[in-house]
């Protein structure tokens, strides 16, 4: 495993070098050499007890460091210090779906163990730095940042983004890699074409591969927006203070109910500090119905414009 070029694949990601034995679609392939050391992601056999584990749950184990994790449909994952994936696939796993937890729970892990913050959202370059648009499933992340892609703004990341402290402690944004994930609705009223993208297992739902308008270095975080679906006519949108954008980080970051397990709480709450305290945090309040999104995308990117 000290081989960086000893497995078939070698991808880059949210600024790790990723060395794999299963191909990750619309992840670039590794381009001269990055200055950390890689994650390896490497199938065999885990055990069913995660030996020193000091938080158990029903489908997760965790001590300082390591976590075993059961994903429905897939396998199981055993994700360690910030270093390796390792996965034990079930029969009948459909690619998809461990690709899917792969880069959705197992990466997200990681990044947090090498002191990351992974947020459940999604962001584009503007001239000031790294927009992001956070919200629970459904509140119109990717929709968002594909509208704001067609209108020319070029994609960060989607779905997920990882925020590093910087130089004198400056939030940066890492890119992730040119993928959208849209559902066929919004596929269809942004009239784009799915092609050979993969489709979520159970969902109607697409992985698109983008050929261009991805920013691939970092940025710092300019601004990020929480976007609400609500029984609303018009978007409103509000600017929070303190607690409000605290509570904002914190409920938005990814694999949450992991970090107590790994004993990553206190860097967590550091993090999220920082950005509550240097970043502009705004609510969104947005008309539920698919068929106001282009007033949303038009304010969105009159305002970035503006910035």
């Amino acid at each position: 495993m000290d081989n960086l070029f000893a497995m078939p694949y070698q991808h880059q990601a949210f600024g790790l070098a990723i060395q794999s034995d299963l191909e990750l679609l619309n992840l670039p392939r590794l381009a001269g050499s990055l200055p950390f050391a890689p994650v390896h992601i490497q199938s065999g056999a885990l055990p069913a007890q995660l030996e020193g584990a000091t938080l158990r749950r029903g489908y997760f184990q965790a001590a300082e460091g390591r976590l075993l994790v059961q994903v429905s449909q897939v396998g199981k994952l055993l994700i360690e210090k910030g270093e390796s994936i390792r996965y034990e696939a079930q029969p009948g796993a459909e690619p998809a779906a461990l690709r899917l937890a792969l880069i959705n729970l197992g990466l997200s892990v990681i990044l947090h163990q090498r002191g990351a913050l992974a947020l459940h959202a999604s962001a584009v370059a503007t001239p000031g730095g790294a927009v992001l648009f956070c919200g629970e499933r459904g509140a119109g992340k990717s929709t968002l940042a594909a509208a704001l892609h067609q209108r020319g703004w070029s994609l960060v990341c989607d779905d997920k983004a990882a925020l590093y402290p910087a130089e004198k402690e400056r939030i940066q944004v890492i890119p992730s890699f040119p993928e959208l994930r849209l559902w066929q609705d919004a596929l269809e009223h942004l009239q784009m074409e799915k092609g050979n993208a993969e489709k979520n297992p159970g969902f109607n739902k697409f992985n698109l591969g983008l050929q261009e308008g991805f920013h691939a270095s970092p940025l710092p975080l300019y601004a990020i927006y929480h976007l609400q679906p609500a029984e609303t006519a018009e978007v409103e949108i509000k600017t929070l203070n303190g607690m409000e954008k605290f509570q904002v980080v914190r409920q938005n970051t990814y694999i949450n109910q992991f970090l107590r397990g790994l004993g990553l709480l206190p860097n967590h709450f550091t993090l999220a500090s920082l950005v509550a305290a240097q970043i502009p945090v705004y609510r969104v309040r947005r008309p539920a119905r698919l068929n106001r999104l282009d007033a949303l995308a038009d304010l969105v990117d009159a305002r970035l414009r503006q910035a």
